[in-house]
């Protein structure tokens, strides 16, 4: 059982009610028969984030290797005997 629109065109009446996924029709609190309204899905038009990392990665992709500084490196090479 499912939760649909309908509207009573006699009475003016917009309510829910709880029918199976096959009725188109259902009876009104005035008697009359009302039809079932088919409603368009929600559509999104702004993704908000809702963590601070989903913040981070909204602008591109991140990750933690970027941040350390450079590290100076010597390599000493020992001198042949002779």
């Amino acid at each position: 059982m499912i939760m649909h629109d309908f509207h009573c065109d006699q009475c003016n009446l917009d309510f829910e009610d709880l029918v199976q996924s096959d009725e188109k029709k259902t009876p009104c609190v005035c008697g009359a028969t009302a039809d079932r309204v088919m409603s368009a899905p929600k559509m999104f038009q702004e993704i908000v984030p809702t963590t601070l990392t989903s913040k981070k990665l909204k602008a591109g992709y991140v990750h933690h290797f970027n941040n350390k500084p450079a590290e100076k490196i010597s390599v000493s090479v020992p001198r042949a005997i002779e």
